[in-house]
C-alpha cells in the first residue's frame, strides 16, 4: 500500500499530464543517450579484443574507449540535470499553495520533500526501461552506420592483413546496461533533490499566500534606454521579466546554448573533413593505383647505437618496368610508374647550397635525409627534356612545400645550379658513394602525384634517377572509359599474381602488392573524421531533443505561472496583442542570450579543434558562417514557436478569476 506522499506524487503526475510527458521524454532521451554510449564502448572494445593481443593490454584498451565516453556521458548528465531539475522546479512552483495547505494540516517538511522525490522515482520506473530499449536500438543503428562507413576500410585492410577485420561487433553488455540504468536513476534523483528541498523549506503561511513564486527585490530593476526606443513599453517589461526570472529562463538558455555549441562544432569537423578530402583529391589524377610496398623493419645501428628502420625488400626499376609493360597491355589505358623514396641513404649538403628560406627552416642543421625518386623511362625522358639534360640523367628536384598553419607554402630549397654531385651515406653499412647531378626541376614541372609525394620531405634531398632500387613503386592507371576501371583492377591483380605468386600480408616476404581506387584511399584516410562527424551529428540531435523538452516545459510553465501578472496588465489597459508582443520579445531575448553564449564558445572550440587538424593537413581554418546562421534560425524558430503555442491559451483566461 502506497504512503500518502507517494499517493500525492502519483496524483500530481496524473493531473499534470503535459508536464509529466515532457519530463518523461527528457528522462527517456537521457537514458537512451547514456545507454548508447555505454553500448558503443562495449561494442568497440569487444571488436578489438576479438583481434587477440596481449590480455595485459585489455585494461589499457578499455581506458582508451572509456575516457572519451566518460566525457560524453558527463555532458549528457549535466544537460539532463539542468532540464529535468527545471521540470521538478516548475512542478514544485505550481504546487506551492498545495504544499502550504498540507503543512497547515500537519504534513512535515520530510513528507513534502518525499512527495517530490516520489515523482522522480515513478518517472524513473517508466522512463529508464524505455530509455534502455531506445538506447540499445540507437547503439545498433550506430554500429550499422559505422560498419557501412568502415566497409571500404575493411576490404582494404583484408588486402593487407588477411586475419584482421575492422568491423564493429554489436554487443549487448549487461554491465553496460546496469551502468546506464544506475547513472540515469542517479541523474533523475539528483535533478529532483534541490527542488524537493526548496519545497520543503517554504513556511506554510507563505506557501498558501503564494509568496516565493515571485520574489520582490528592493533594488530597482533597470533596463537600457535603447530597449525602450527599439521595442517600446512591452520591450521594457520583457527585459525586466527576464532579469527577475533568471532561474526560470536559465534552463532554456543553457539547453539552447549546448545545442548551438554541439551543432556548430559538428559542422566545423565536417567542414574540415570536406577540405581534407578535396585537398587529397587534387593531388591524385589517376583513378587506379597499383602499389608495391616494402615493409619497414627496425635494426640496431652499431655506428650510432640507435635503432634504425630500413626496408629489406626494395623493388628494382627493372622489375617495376616489366610490370609496367604488362599493365600497359590493357587496352585504352594510360599507365605510368613512380617509385617511392628508399630511405637507407642519407646525404649532407653544405649550407651555402641552401636558399635563405631553407636555411631558416633548417636552422643550424644541414640537410641529412635523401629521397630517391624513380619514374618509368617514358616519363623520365619527358622530365629530362624539361630539365634540358640528356635522357638517363640524375635530376635534382628543387622543390619543397611546408604546411604553414593550414596554408601550403611552395619554394625552391636549393641553389640547384651550383650542385654538381651529392655524397650519399648508407645508414646501415656506412658505405659512401658520389652521385652526379646533371640538372634540376622545379615543383610545377612535376606530375601531380610526384608533387604529392615529396612535399612531406621538406628538409630532404630528392633526386630523380632513371633506375635503381626504391622501397615502393606505384603504377598509376587512367582508363579512357571509367566503366573499364573494375576490369582493369581485375587485370592488375592477375598481373601481380604472375609476378608475386606468394604475395600475402603474412607471407613473411617483407613486402605487399595491392590494387585499389584512389578515391577509396582518400575515403580511408578521412574515415576516422567522417565516422566521428556522423556520431557527433547524431549525438547533437539527441542532445538537442533533450534540451528542447526543457525549453518547451520551461516556456509553457512560465506562462502558466504568470497568469495573475498577465491579468493585472490586461486590467490596466494592455491588449492581448501587446501581451503577445511582450512574450515574443522575452523569447527573442532568451534566444539571443543563448546564441551569444553558444556561438562564442562554439566558434572558439572550432578554432581550437582545427589547430591539430591544420598541423597535419594543409587546410586553412574556415569560419563556420553557414552553421552559425542555421543555428541562429533554428533557435529563434524553436523559442518563437513554443511561446506562440503557450500564449495562445491566454485569450481564453478570465481576467477577474486570475487576479483573485
Amino acid at each position: 500500500m502506497m504512503s500518502l506522499p507517494a499517493k500525492l506524487a502519483y496524483s500530481q503526475l496524473k493531473n499534470n499530464r503535459r508536464r509529466t510527458m515532457w519530463t518523461l521524454v527528457g528522462i527517456i532521451l537521457s537514458t537512451a543517450l547514456i545507454t548508447t554510449v555505454c553500448t558503443l564502448v562495449a561494442s568497440g572494445t569487444n571488436a578489438v579484443l576479438l583481434l587477440g593481443g596481449d590480455p595485459a593490454q585489455h585494461g589499457v584498451l578499455f581506458v582508451i574507449f572509456a575516457i572519451p565516453a566518460a566525457i560524453v556521458i558527463a555532458i549528457i548528465v549535466a544537460m539532463s540535470v539542468i532540464v529535468i531539475s527545471n521540470s521538478f522546479n516548475i512542478s514544485a512552483a505550481q504546487r506551492t499553495a498545495q504544499f502550504g495547505i498540507l503543512k497547515s494540516t500537519g504534513a512535515t517538511a520530510q513528507q513534502i520533500k518525499a512527495t517530490v522525490m516520489y515523482e522522480s522515482i515513478f518517472l524513473s520506473l517508466v522512463g529508464i526501461p524505455i530509455g534502455l530499449i531506445v538506447g540499445l536500438a540507437l547503439a545498433y543503428a550506430g554500429v550499422r552506420i559505422a560498419n557501412t562507413q568502415l566497409a571500404i576500410l575493411d576490404e582494404f585492410v583484408h588486402m593487407m592483413v588477411n586475419t584482421i577485420s575492422v568491423q564493429l561487433v554489436y554487443t549487448v553488455s549487461w554491465q553496460a546496461l546496469h551502468i546506464a540504468a544506475a547513472m540515469s536513476f542517479a541523474t533523475v534523483l539528483l535533478s529532483a533533490r534541490k527542488p524537493a528541498k526548496k519545497a520543503a523549506k517554504i513556511p506554510a503561511i507563505e506557501a498558501i499566500r503564494g509568496v516565493g513564486e515571485v520574489k520582490i527585490d528592493a533594488k530597482q530593476v533597470r533596463t537600457s534606454p535603447i530597449t525602450q526606443k527599439l521595442f517600446g513599453f512591452e520591450g521594457v517589461l520583457a527585459a525586466k521579466s527576464i532579469k527577475r526570472s533568471k532561474r526560470n529562463f536559465r534552463a532554456s538558455v543553457i539547453s539552447l546554448t549546448m545545442a548551438v555549441i554541439m551543432f556548430v562544432v559538428a559542422s566545423g569537423i565536417s567542414n574540415a573533413t570536406d577540405q581534407i578530402e578535396k585537398m587529397m583529391m587534387s593531388l591524385i589524377d589517376a583513378p587506379v593505383i597499383v602499389e608495391y610496398s616494402s615493409l619497414r623493419v627496425w635494426q640496431h645501428d652499431p655506428y650510432t647505437d640507435e635503432w634504425q628502420s630500413y626496408f629489406p625488400a626494395p623493388i628494382h626499376s627493372d622489375l617495376a618496368f616489366q610490370i609496367l609493360d604488362r599493365l600497359r597491355e590493357f587496352p585504352d589505358t594510360d599507365v605510368w610508374g613512380n617509385g617511392g623514396a628508399w630511405e637507407n641513404y642519407r646525404a649532407t649538403l653544405p649550407r651555402e647550397f641552401l636558399t635563405e628560406k631553407m636555411r631558416g627552416l633548417a636552422g643550424d642543421a644541414t640537410i641529412a635525409a635523401t629521397g630517391v625518386v624513380i619514374v618509368d623511362p617514358t616519363t623520365h625522358a619527358r622530365l629530362a627534356d624539361l630539365a634540358g639534360v640528356p635522357h638517363g640523367s640524375n635530376i635534382l628536384l628543387n622543390q619543397a612545400s611546408i604546411n604553414d598553419r593550414g596554408n601550403v607554402v611552395i619554394f625552391e630549397p636549393f641553389y640547384a645550379e651550383n650542385i654538381n654531385s651529392i655524397t650519399l651515406h648508407h645508414r646501415i653499412t656506412g658505405e659512401t658513394h658520389d652521385l652526379q647531378i646533371h640538372g634540376y626541376l622545379t615543383y610545377d614541372q612535376l606530375p601531380i602525384e610526384m608533387q604529392a609525394r615529396n612535399p612531406a620531405m621538406s628538409l630532404a634531398v630528392s633526386i630523380l634517377k632513371p633506375y635503381g632500387y626504391s622501397r615502393g613503386f606505384s603504377w598509376l592507371a587512367t582508363p579512357s572509359d571509367p566503366a573499364d576501371i573494375p576490369a582493369f583492377i581485375a587485370f592488375a591483380n592477375t598481373v601481380l599474381g604472375d609476378f608475386f605468386p606468394d604475395n600475402a600480408p603474412d607471407s613473411g616476404l617483407g613486402f605487399r602488392a595491392t590494387v585499389f581506387k584512389s578515391d577509396d584511399l582518400i575515403r580511408i584516410l578521412n574515415l576516422g573524421v567522417t565516422v566521428a562527424s556522423v556520431f557527433i551529428y547524431s549525438f547533437t540531435l539527441l542532445l538537442t531533443l533533450i534540451g528542447l523538452t526543457g525549453v518547451i516545459s520551461t516556456i509553457s510553465a512560465n506562462v502558466a505561472l504568470r497568469q495573475r501578472e498577465f491579468a493585472v496588465l490586461q486590467s490596466i489597459g494592455m491588449t492581448y496583442g501587446g501581451l503577445k508582443h511582450m512574450l515574443n520579445l522575452e523569447s527573442v531575448m532568451a534566444a539571443t542570450r543563448a546564441l551569444i553564449y553558444g556561438l562564442s564558445i562554439a566558434i572558439a572550440l572550432t578554432y581550437v579543434i582545427h589547430i591539430p587538424i591544420r598541423g597535419m593537413f594543409p587546410v586553412p581554418y574556415q569560419f563556420p558562417w553557414l552553421a552559425a546562421l542555421q543555428a541562429t534560425l533554428a533557435v529563434f524558430a524553436i523559442t518563437w514557436l513554443t511561446m506562440r503555442i503557450a500564449i495562445s491559451k491566454i485569450r481564453k483566461e478570465n481576467i477577474v478569476e486570475n487576479i483573485r
